[in-house]
């Protein structure tokens, strides 16, 4: 960001392009670099501007329409936790949660978006709604009761695309929107540093409040589990997405730090724990289980480079960061290439099967998408490349993402069947 202000610091048209497509990381870089360029007559105009504008738009809470908007959110996610205790369902609450785990987390947080603009736009949420309806009519409808490979990555892929659809609905429906799709991502950042807060907040306030009734000899604890702390998981993204609206700069100053520390530390993890893995002999090619794993932990490394990249320049580029940034990637390659390897072995001996085709897709995908990273870092290390490009390349390859899932919870039905 620093570097495109600095190079068109004397265009007004493309700065206000700059800091309309992501306003934070605007200013933040801006209020860095002011020191260095507050003698050009652009960068004072900014600079006021800047100031100015948070005691104009100044704002004593929350408006009356955010605080609908959060009740309502609110009390839809819980009457959907709370659904079958209400009603019977086949398979028991059990079976209800697997189905509807994505559509109870995520329908709460879209809906708060979508009620607490300032402009509420009928036909974004008739469509957003739609969408969310129609996902949920298609997840219950299919065969109840039964237990198949199908059905199992149906229920573990349709939480990733009602993910996208959130994050359709974040982006107002801008899906081509580049520098949105990277705001959506630190939004998720965001969100994760948030509801980690909330959370201990909530335990700090669960634990004190049973023992305050245990005290005078009240046993309230399946009731308060089950109402109270049920209820408040589900509710608390909901909160989070409206603490964060309300205070945007409060974890945008935490999260820089957090990928700055957790980078070198998950490479330095990874390294070892790859040195490890052959020294004590463990065979990802037989193991099924231990494949499994391999792969939950490339998911988890693979979601910690995009942070870290998204997040960790966002206040300063450093050599360090870079260097750190690009050894991650290729020790993630690495462990991809491994597990593709594991899984075509797998293939190759017992054939095509749901699970073994999803697991080779995803890890497919994964290889891509960190060979252009790897490849976008390599040139910011040699210098040749701003570290923007990799937000871009990163902001490309979304859509490939929501196609795959889109493929697996439609497409593998109609060609392995459900059972």
């Amino acid at each position: 960001m620093k570097d495109q202000i600095l190079a068109n610091l004397n265009s007004a048209k493309v700065l206000e392009s700059l800091y309309q497509k992501a306003p934070k990381d605007f200013q933040q870089a801006f209020t860095e670099m002011y020191a260095d360029i507050k003698g050009q007559p652009a960068a004072q105009f900014w600079h006021h501007r800047l100031e100015f504008e948070p005691e104009v738009g100044k704002k004593s809470g929350p408006s009356r329409r955010q605080l609908i908007a959060l009740f309502v959110s609110g009390l839809i996610a819980v009457f959907l936790i709370q659904l079958p205790k209400l009603f019977s369902f086949a398979g028991g609450e059990v079976a209800f949660y697997a189905r509807n785990n994505g559509l109870i987390l995520l329908l709460g947080m879209s809906l708060y978006h979508l009620l607490s603009r300032e402009t509420i736009s009928r036909m974004n949420v008739l469509l957003g709604v739609g969408l969310f309806a129609i996902a949920g009519l298609f997840v219950n409808l299919l065969p109840q009761g039964e237990s198949s490979d199908i059905l199992s990555l149906i229920y573990l892929h349709l939480p990733l695309f009602l993910w996208s659809l959130y994050g359709l609905i974040y982006m107002d429906f801008q899906p081509k929107d580049f520098a949105g799709r990277i705001t959506y991502l630190k939004h998720n950042g965001y969100l994760a540093i948030m509801g980690i807060l909330l959370g201990i907040a909530g335990l700090f306030m669960t634990a004190i409040t049973i023992g305050m009734f245990e005290a005078i000899q009240v046993h309230i604890e399946d009731f308060y589990i089950n109402y109270v702390v049920i209820s408040g998981v589900v509710c608390a993204p909901v909160v989070a997405v409206f603490v964060l609206q309300q205070f945007p700069n409060l974890t945008s100053k935490i999260a820089p730090i957090i990928a700055n520390i957790f980078s070198p530390l998950v490479l330095l993890t990874l390294v070892v724990y790859l040195i490890s893995m052959f020294t004590v002999g463990k065979d990802p090619y037989e193991d099924r289980d231990f494949l499994l794993v391999f792969n939950i932990m490339l998911i988890a490394v693979m979601g910690i480079i995009i942070f870290s990249i998204t997040e960790g320049f966002s206040s300063s580029r450093s050599r360090f960061k870079e260097v750190v940034l690009l050894g991650l990637v290729a020790v993630s390659l690495l462990v991809d290439l491994i597990a593709l390897s594991a899984i075509l072995y797998r293939v190759a001996e017992y054939g095509f099967t749901p699970n073994r085709t999803a697991v080779l897709g995803s890890n497919l995908l994964f290889f891509c998408h960190l060979g252009l990273i790897f490849l976008d870092l390599v040139k910011v290390n040699l210098s040749k490349m701003g570290i923007e490009k990799v937000d871009d390349t990163i902001a490309r390859y979304l859509p490939f993402y929501v196609l795959w899932t889109i493929l697996v919870i439609v497409g593998f039905p109609l060609v392995f069947g459900l059972k």
